[in-house]
């Protein structure tokens, strides 16, 4: 992240002679993205993979890791594809279906939210294979539930959220080297421990002041 800011810093001095002014940018309270979910943990132990029908996920390392390693009979891989390149999903499904069998359950349909998130509560092990900061809506609402969240290194959101002290997992490290993925969820020590960081960056009440302090920069420019 600091390093596109200096780029971008230094491309808008350079060309345009503008001296940016930088502005904390936040998403959707976490209250508002976990609605009814807000008091509930992880009740199953399947696992999620991707966010939609794009490349950018880089699903195929993840289904051949997968395909390798022994996975609980009664886990399921839930692959969210409703939205994206239609003939890269279509190609996607094949493939997952030669690797997975039955077990690979693309989603196909928008839902309301409610819906989506009740879906997520199942799944205890979330990977995010994207090497640029996407899914995070996904991301914030899994590390809440509790479930074991494993990104891509190269992504700055990993180290964004390692370097505020929230518990998750790197895909090199911590996946492309097992040969057992234990499905079991984070314990309630550390779901608590992401929940107060969580709160803090992306509660109601910071995001609130994220916007007060926009606002007041813009003013006193």
């Amino acid at each position: 992240c600091s390093a596109f800011y200096a780029s971008a810093q230094y491309f808008l001095e350079s060309k345009f002679k503008i001296k940016p002014n930088y502005f904390k940018f936040t998403y959707y309270p976490i209250e508002y993205i976990l609605g009814d979910l807000i008091n509930s943990n992880i009740s199953n132990n399947n696992i999620l993979l991707g966010n939609s029908s794009s490349l950018s996920n880089n699903h195929i390392e993840i289904i051949e890791q997968l395909s390798k390693m022994r996975i609980d009979d009664k886990c399921n891989i839930i692959c969210p594809l409703n939205y994206g390149d239609p003939l890269y999903r279509k190609k996607l499904i094949k493939y997952s279906t030669q690797y997975l069998g039955d077990k690979f359950l693309p989603l196909l349909n928008f839902m309301p939210l409610n819906k989506y998130n009740e879906i997520l509560k199942t799944c205890s092990i979330a990977i995010m294979n994207h090497l640029r900061p996407q899914a995070f809506g996904n991301i914030v609402t899994m590390l809440w539930l509790g479930a074991k969240v494993y990104l891509n290194e190269e992504n700055y959101l990993y180290s964004g959220l390692k370097e505020n002290g929230i518990i998750l997992f790197s895909i090199t490290k911590d996946l492309m080297s097992e040969d057992f993925l234990n499905t079991e969820p984070l314990d309630q020590q550390a779901i608590n421990n992401n929940r107060l960081i969580l709160l803090k960056l992306f509660g109601k009440t910071s995001t609130l002041q994220y916007v007060n302090n926009i606002i007041s920069n813009i003013y006193s420019i």
